[in-house]
């Protein structure tokens, strides 16, 4: 190597390092700043059961799961699936339910309950109540008049 070469690259070395060295410089007052937040913010939310008790999780639905909100599609996909038990469904026989949204919509409320275990899907595009709802049905007798 000739001196010419080995003065560039001693050259962009010193610029590199004094990069970095700028670079360091500049995340060490980051980190310091933080810090003073850190602390700053420590003196107006002290760690205590009260103060944490704000921040915790909470539920994002007042409705347990596997149940549906009232009113809701899928409530109102279930109610209807569930009053003819034995009946099984298209997504084209409920779509009067869907208030004006896609059927791709009224689909995926369908496959909610599905996942769900709210129906069952007997084959490909229809759904019907669970086996347990159909069986609850045979057990109770038909109201009609027997006059």
């Amino acid at each position: 190597m000739n001196r010419s070469t080995m003065s560039k690259r001693r050259e962009m070395a010193e610029k590199l390092f004094n990069e970095l060295a700028g670079k360091k410089a500049a995340r060490q007052q980051l980190d310091d700043e933080i810090g003073k937040i850190e602390a700053r913010l420590d003196q107006l939310m002290p760690d205590d059961e009260m103060t944490l008790s704000l921040f915790r999780a909470r539920p994002q639905s007042p409705v347990p799961k596997g149940q549906q909100q009232p009113g809701s599609l899928g409530a109102r996909l279930l109610d209807r699936i569930n009053r003819e038990p034995t009946r099984s469904f298209s997504a084209e026989d409920l779509k009067d339910l869907a208030n004006g949204s896609h059927m791709q919509t009224l689909r995926a409320g369908l496959f909610r309950l599905l996942k769900a275990g709210s129906i069952e899907r007997p084959k490909r595009g229809h759904f019907r109540a669970t086996k347990a709802v159909r069986e609850a049905a045979k057990a109770v007798p038909a109201t009609g008049s027997a006059a």
